[in-house]
């Protein structure tokens, strides 16, 4: 309260502000929150995924509560926005997708690796798995 008094009595003018309030979080809110962060732990321990739908038409498995920009095998960059059903369990409740531009790598097939085999390709510093077409 001390510096909500100081700032109001010497920059509040200076800084433009004309209210400051602040509010606390609900007990529901603090409650949802570590269940979400509880089941978002568990789900990494025990590796439990789920499938989401990308803008693309992609459909992509994550690890349920996955918070950290992910890229698809196609490339797409995205970001999985977490919600609850009616049981308080995580759910997908849409996606952030960057913008990527195509680009073209070219990959020589190792020997001995046939048509529909797949070969994980390394390109600026991402992984990717890649069938080997006929030809």
């Amino acid at each position: 309260s001390r510096l909500f008094a100081q700032l109001q009595d010497t920059r509040a003018a200076e800084l433009g502000i004309v209210d400051v309030q602040v509010g606390m979080s609900s007990l529901e809110d603090v409650f949802l929150t570590i269940a979400k962060k509880a089941e978002a732990d568990e789900a990494k321990a025990t590796n439990q995924t789920t499938i989401v739908h990308l803008k693309t038409g992609e459909q992509v498995g994550v690890l349920l509560g996955q918070e950290e920009w992910e890229t698809s095998l196609l490339g797409t960059t995205f970001q999985v926005v977490w919600g609850t059903d009616k049981e308080g369990s995580l759910m997908p409740v849409s996606t952030i997708e960057k913008k990527t531009k195509d680009k073209t790598v070219t990959v020589t097939c190792p020997d001995g690796i046939q048509a529909g085999q797949n070969v994980e390709v390394s390109a600026d510093g991402q992984q990717f798995q890649v069938t080997i077409p006929e030809g």
